[in-house]
């Protein structure tokens, strides 16, 4: 029996959301710092920068403005470890549920590029990903509202009959600002640190998202 929708839309984010990706940016934040600036970063210093724009985590991490170059090398250092990518349990099942039920899914994330294209098809997920919002399609990247926005304007969804699921204070602040319900993967990078921004729903996995989504 098919199940039915009680929203018509669903955003993920996809690193920390749809792909377990903790450990691969980390190590490439490690190893781009201490090459270029015998910096050393733990993991508790990469958390709090995890969601927002790729160049704004690179500033903030060094205090520099020219972070170009150490962008390049932390992507060409994911490039050669990307085979460490996968997605997180149940996550292909709950896609295909949603897909089943007629739900418009679409993503919308801070990363940027091919890359992402790659990571999704080395976890066997580009196929649900038709519609990718990035920074390079806004002026304004999460937490502000506009890739949100965006999102659904391509969609052609109202912001009432929409979620945005996703791992980090940037997603659920930005889904809020856009007027759509926000599901909190504690799950991800944040953990209970989301609780702070008062998503409307808690998940503690993927699959958590369909009793939301579908009755």
């Amino acid at each position: 029996m098919k199940k039915k929708r009680k929203f018509d839309a669903v955003l993920f984010d996809i690193d920390g959301t749809i792909l377990d990706t903790g450990q691969y940016i980390f190590q490439a934040y490690k190893y781009t710092l201490a090459l270029h600036l015998k910096k050393e970063v733990n993991w508790e210093d990469v958390v709090p920068i995890l969601g927002l724009p790729f160049k704004e985590c690179y500033r903030i991490l060094t205090n520099l403005e020219e972070v170009d170059y150490l962008m390049e090398c932390h992507h060409q250092f994911q490039i050669q470890n990307s085979h460490s990518v996968k997605a997180y349990g149940n996550t292909l099942k709950t896609l295909q549920d949603l897909k089943e039920a007629e739900v418009k899914i679409a993503a919308v994330t801070s990363h940027t590029g091919e890359l992402l294209i790659r990571n999704l098809k080395i976890a066997e997920l580009e196929k649900f990903f038709k519609i990718i919002v990035t920074p390079f399609h806004v002026k304004k990247p999460k937490p502000d509202p506009e890739s949100v926005l965006k999102a659904l304007e391509i969609l052609k969804v109202k912001a009432d009959r929409a979620v945005f699921v996703g791992d980090s204070p940037a997603d659920i602040k930005a889904g809020k600002a856009a007027g759509v319900k926000t599901i909190a993967a504690l799950y991800g990078f944040h953990g209970k640190k989301l609780l702070d921004t008062k998503p409307d729903f808690l998940v503690r996995n993927i699959e958590g998202i369909i009793p939301i989504i579908l009755s």
